[in-house]
């Protein structure tokens, strides 16, 4: 009787660690799923912020392309512009 006993007692111990072991397995598991739940928020917020600054980049690049035609247009109706001649030399003290 007393080596059922013992027997029993290891087997509820043993189910206990077991119980231990799947119970801190739940916790890593429901750590890891919210862990992930954050990193997808994240990456859907970078993709957010990607898109909106690639729309800025057109938006740019069509207010750069708008500028240049204006200013194209601008010189087309000037006459050009000769640069100044360069100043004369003067003599150094020393020529003297």
């Amino acid at each position: 009787m007393r080596r059922e006993l013992d027997a029993a007692a290891a087997e509820r111990d043993e189910l206990r660690r077991t119980a231990g072991d799947f119970d801190r397995t739940r916790k890593d598991l429901e750590r890891a799923a919210a862990e992930r739940a954050d990193l997808e928020r994240r990456l859907a917020s970078a993709r957010a912020e990607a898109d909106a600054a690639q729309q800025r980049v057109a938006q740019l690049t069509g207010q750069v392309s708008d500028l240049a035609s204006a200013l194209a247009a601008l010189g087309a109706g000037r006459p050009a512009v000769s640069p100044a001649p360069p100043a004369p030399a003067q003599a150094s003290p020393a020529d003297h």
